[in-house]
């Protein structure tokens, strides 16, 4: 996401991204003292980076990485000889022109001494590169620091509840075009027996307004059961109907990847507006 040069600011779009809360699927957690620390690793920082503020329009540079301490210790359940080194950096993220810092430490206990200090100065730089974004917003791990993280969220259980949300839209949608497609069988003179012949050209009348394939599977679902009745009643007019609606699918090119169960009558009509 690309910064507005042309002032002094974040672009509106990338305000909104720093604003959101910590993903809760992300926050890793360790012994510490005797105590539980959640945090958020390196990589992370770094992907949510490129990711917010876009590849290459941020710089990350180390002020300074300089060892603090160093010291003899026993390693391991053997006891061996060892030392213990530890390291403290500073770095220093760019963003356009807004500059954060952050200061980090990193320690490093093993017998091999090079490998020691490589382990601490990592650790230390790493430290100081996140403490330095953290300032950033929460999705660099500035909600870790309030101590009820309040602004730290399921994101998996919300995405199941957006689409949740979202089916349930769709398929409300498609009720309301299924009812608006829905077409009311007339009434004889007597008032009891259906007017199929009627019923027979208000469906193909119907058939031939529709637009698109969704329209068309949302009028063959809607009007199921009275083609069900109209094939008892007269099978040659629900022929004509299935008929009109082949010729119609294959007009627009819907019967390419029809939607459409086997008839029960094994007819080729069936397939088009089936009961």
């Amino acid at each position: 996401m690309k910064r507005d040069n042309s002032v002094n600011t974040f672009t509106p779009e990338t305000i909104l991204e720093l604003q959101k809360p910590l993903d809760k699927s992300v926050v890793a957690t360790r012994k510490q003292s005797g105590r539980e620390v959640s945090y958020i690793e390196g990589w992370h920082a770094i992907a949510e980076a490129n990711r917010v503020f876009g590849y290459g329009e941020w710089h990350r540079e180390t002020v300074y990485c300089k060892e603090v301490s160093r010291v003899q210790i026993k390693v391991g359940e053997q006891k061996r000889d060892g030392w213990k080194v530890g390291y403290e950096a500073k770095v220093k993220i760019t963003v356009g022109d807004v500059v954060r810092e952050g200061t980090g430490h990193g320690c490093g206990s093993m017998t091999d001494l090079f490998d020691c200090i490589e382990s601490a100065c990592k650790e230390a730089e790493t430290d100081a590169m996140k403490r330095a974004f953290m300032t950033f917003g929460n999705p660099f791990g500035l909600a870790l620091y309030d101590k009820k993280q309040r602004n730290v969220e399921d994101g998996a259980a919300k995405e199941e509840l957006e689409r949740k949300r979202l089916e349930a839209e769709k398929m409300t949608e498609r009720k309301k075009l299924e009812d608006s497609l829905y077409i009311t069988i007339p009434l004889t003179e007597n008032g009891r027996d259906g007017n199929w012949i009627d019923y027979t050209d208000l469906l193909m009348t119907t058939i031939k307004s529709i637009k698109s394939k969704a329209a068309f599977i949302a009028f063959r679902n809607a009007n199921a059961d009275n083609m069900a009745h109209l094939e008892r009643n007269d099978p040659a007019l629900r022929k004509q109907v299935s008929e009109y609606a082949i010729k119609k699918m294959k007009e627009e090119g819907w019967n390419k990847k029809a939607n459409t169960p086997p008839a029960h009558t094994g007819t080729e009509g069936e397939n088009a507006v089936h009961h």
